[in-house]
């Protein structure tokens, strides 16, 4: 949660659009209890007790409210997408500066394919969050939230009745995501492995054929993409088996409405079959939430997967901090006095004492000529 929070704080430049996004999100799902609202006037007032001069003026509110919930769901998607788009430019851009002011023992250490994989694959990642995935979670909140709130204003038993199932449902969406972050881990880790190899033949074709180590390679790169598939197959067996028992367990709670709420309106005269028909249509408003519960889940653990890869990079510290020294009168000379250099624990360069004068060109060779 930390990590999210610490990718939520970037967003303070573009807070605007996105509380712009996040209120038409919230007036979208109020009006989302219109509809069955609507429906049940129609079943009880027009069609029960004859008062046909409703039929229409209730049909058109239901095409008027569609239409208000259309343009407020486009106003949503731009907005985040503008707030989201922007964010990554952010993003991107003090993470590349970032990397250029990286000593170079920070790249001794780390591959370009690494980093070529995490400037790349996991900030789009975090993309695909914070333009999509965050804006569903925060939807499928306010969902659950106006609906049941509804619904217990109808009837708190049969309402509490059809939620039972919401316990379990969270605890397989829990369980669904601790299992499928260490897949993921380790898909994201073999990708930037395989983008390494990639990138090393690629640069050093020359040499591989000049060796003939063209078969080598090929068996190289297959042993990464086989690891890939491995995980990627295994991620996939968790998603189809978690989706599949949260449908089940949301089919249960819309079979369960459907027979008590009917022995209701049968036993009880204060419970009208309009009555019934709203709080199904409610509660199937719930379908959509509840079992994208498990998809939000698994965006989730991505997002702290490959915002942990990036701020790992994000994180690194230059070896020398950065200053500045005024010379108030400088006259062109350079003068090194006993300088040593050297990469990590390797000195290159002992006591080196050089003095350049202005206007004077100096080259250091070493034992190649390189």
């Amino acid at each position: 949660m930390r990590l999210v929070l610490r990718l939520v704080s970037y967003l303070r430049p573009h807070w605007h659009m996105a509380a712009l996004a996040i209120a038409a999100l919230v007036c979208g799902n109020f009006l989302r209890l219109a509809p069955p609202e609507i429906t049940r006037l129609i079943i009880d007032r027009v069609y029960a007790e004859g008062r046909r001069e409703l039929l229409l003026p209730l049909c058109l509110a239901l095409v008027g409210l569609a239409l208000v919930r259309a343009v407020l769901i486009v106003f949503e998607i731009f907005l985040s997408e503008v707030a989201a788009q922007r964010w990554l430019y952010d993003l991107r851009q003090r993470l590349y500066e970032h990397v250029q002011r990286l000593p170079f023992s920070f790249h001794s250490r780390w591959p370009t394919g690494q980093l070529m994989s995490r400037l790349s694959g996991d900030v789009d990642q975090l993309g695909r969050f914070f333009s999509f995935a965050g804006m569903l979670l925060v939807g499928n909140i306010l969902t659950l939230t106006f609906v049941a709130g509804r619904c217990l204003t109808m009837n708190w038993k049969l309402t509490l009745l059809s939620l039972s199932v919401v316990p379990p449902l969270f605890l397989v969406a829990w369980q669904f995501g601790l299992r499928i972050q260490p897949y993921y881990a380790l898909v994201r880790q073999k990708v930037a492995d395989l983008t390494t190899v990639m990138q090393e033949n690629i640069a050093g074709a020359r040499v591989v054929r000049t060796y003939s180590r063209e078969d080598f390679e090929v068996d190289k790169f297959r042993g990464h993409a086989e690891s890939i598939l491995g995980g990627t197959l295994g991620y996939a067996k968790l998603e189809a088996f978690g989706f599949r028992v949260m449908e089940m367990l949301v089919a249960l709670s819309l079979a369960m409405v459907l027979y008590f709420g009917g022995r209701e309106v049968i036993n009880n005269p204060d419970m009208t079959l309009g009555m019934l028909i709203q709080f199904w249509m409610l509660i199937a408003q719930l379908v959509w939430p509840v079992t994208m519960a498990a998809y939000c889940v698994n965006v989730y653990y991505q997002t702290v997967v490959s915002g942990g890869r990036v701020f790992e990079i994000m994180d690194a510290e230059t070896e020398l901090p950065d200053g500045e020294r005024v010379i108030d009168d400088p006259q062109g000379r350079v003068e090194f006095d006993r300088v040593s250099f050297g990469y990590d624990e390797r000195t290159t360069l002992r006591d080196v004492s050089l003095m350049v004068e202005p206007g004077q060109t100096v080259a250091l060779l070493g034992e190649t000529g390189s």
